[in-house]
């Protein structure tokens, strides 16, 4: 035996306190992670709505309020040596999984409520005779529909469709988030142009909007010239996806009564990326802002007499006297508000001696007045003031010039129908006009102001 490491074993002998044992650092285990992370063995940070190893492939997560029009997969047999998987990537196909039998009901009042166990499907997807329910996770072949949709069918509804088309998809590539608007849109489109797969092009189109949103929310702290266009391209498809989901009772778009968020902070979320980084950084390249043509609209157009559409001039100037002689003294934010008001409606159908020969806005027209509203004026509105409320109507009819998009179907109507609801009848005259062009009656424009 070596002299050398004889003695090197006695002398550990001897001298204990030269080697002290090493204890493990005890730790917490947690049981509280998503289903997808626990079928990977992969820990999971447990971050709501969505874990991140979720977002990095792409997958359902079961945090997500989405999630439960998907059946949560069972904990996995115990694998035998020749089929054990490693921690590491999904696997190519997780379906086949996740819809394994399971070895008790999972409709059974028996089954506890927590995570780990199995939940009903939601009525989204368990209306009508549903034979078999759509995987938990979206496949490429569903991505590459969608893609396919965005390039042929939605992107030439946005206005500007050669610039959807063509240029923001490479440009997606490199930015996820903008991806993931870009088939939640698409998703939202071919659920109107295929009604009868309107569930599931539902659902395909919540998920990838959960991923844009988590996303993109990251992404604001880090905003550079690099990521300027893509996160604007990004936040305006956020914007318009909500008029894609449909108004809901108490929204009136500046403020909610029912929804935790309203679409006001979205376009908030535009203005904040301009004022941060200056025009220069976003519009510029594919989103240079080119001198308009007379001669083009904006591929939406229904020309129509230009006729049909002079009458705005005089309510809204009748609203201003009525502003200037009233004893109340009304803000100064309320007065360029108006003011804002008319110019969005010169814009959108011109003046009395120089009239626009189509019937359908310009989206960027009409929504800069939301965009330029003062927090002053939208504190107002949230207070139900009349004044603000009447205008918010006058502004629902430049919505209404809007339907040819299929996105803003029946905004225009419901947010005429929610003012009305709150306004005291004393104000009922003057939504005589707005209401006349919204819901298309045939009223002398002379006569709307006059007292019921």
């Amino acid at each position: 035996m070596d002299p050398s490491l004889n003695h090197s074993s006695e002398s550990s002998h001897k001298d204990p306190e030269k080697h002290p044992r090493r204890h493990r650092r005890g730790h917490t285990k947690s049981r509280a992670g998503c289903q997808n992370c626990k079928r990977r063995k992969v820990k999971c940070d447990e971050v709501k709505p969505v874990c991140g190893n979720c977002i990095r492939f792409s997958m359902v997560c079961d945090f997500s309020p989405g999630s439960e029009q998907h059946i949560p997969a069972k904990s996995p047999p115990p694998e035998t040596p020749a089929t054990k998987r490693k921690p590491g990537r999904p696997r190519k196909n997780w379906t086949e999984a996740a819809l394994e039998p399971p070895e008790n009901n999972p409709f059974d009042s028996s089954v506890g409520s927590s995570s780990e166990s199995f939940s009903a499907p939601s009525p989204l997807v368990t209306s009508g005779p549903v034979t078999s329910l759509p995987p938990p996770i979206t496949s490429i072949m569903d991505d590459l529909d969608l893609m396919h949709c965005w390039t042929i069918r939605t992107a030439a509804t946005l206005g500007r469709g050669e610039v959807w088309r063509t240029h923001i998809p490479p440009l997606s590539f490199h930015h996820p988030y903008l991806c993931h608007t870009m088939l939640a849109m698409a998703a939202r489109h071919s659920s109107l142009l295929k009604p009868l797969e309107s569930e599931r092009y539902i659902a395909l189109a919540e998920h990838h909007y959960e991923l844009a949103v988590r996303e993109a929310t990251a992404q604001l702290a880090h905003l550079t010239w690099e990521n300027a266009q893509p996160m604007y391209g990004t936040m305006v498809l956020v914007s318009l996806y909500y008029f894609a989901r449909k108004p809901s009772p108490g929204d009136l778009l500046v403020f909610s009564e029912n929804r935790t968020v309203s679409w006001m902070p979205l376009l908030q979320g535009v203005r904040f990326i301009v004022q941060t980084l200056g025009h220069a950084a976003i519009f510029r390249g594919v989103f240079a802002i080119e001198p308009e043509d007379p001669s083009e609209g904006t591929g939406n157009e229904s020309v129509l007499p230009a006729a049909a559409y002079q009458t705005w001039q005089q309510p809204l100037m009748e609203l201003i006297q009525m502003m200037a002689q009233s004893t109340e003294s009304y803000s100064a934010c309320c007065v360029r508000a108006t003011s804002d008001l008319i110019d969005c409606y010169k814009a959108t159908y011109g003046s009395l001696h120089d009239p626009i020969s189509y019937s359908d806005g310009r989206f960027e027209h009409i929504m800069g007045w939301l965009y330029r509203l003062e927090d002053e004026f939208i504190t107002q509105l949230e207070a139900k003031e009349p004044l603000p409320l009447i205008l918010l109507a006058y502004f629902a009819v430049l919505l209404k010039s809007l339907a040819s998009f299929w996105f803003m179907e029946g905004w225009a109507q419901h947010l005429l129908g929610e003012v009305n609801g709150i306004l005291d009848s004393q104000y009922s005259r003057w939504l005589v006009w707005p209401a006349s062009r919204i819901l298309d009656l045939n009223v002398d424009p002379g006569m709307s102001m006059d007292p019921p």
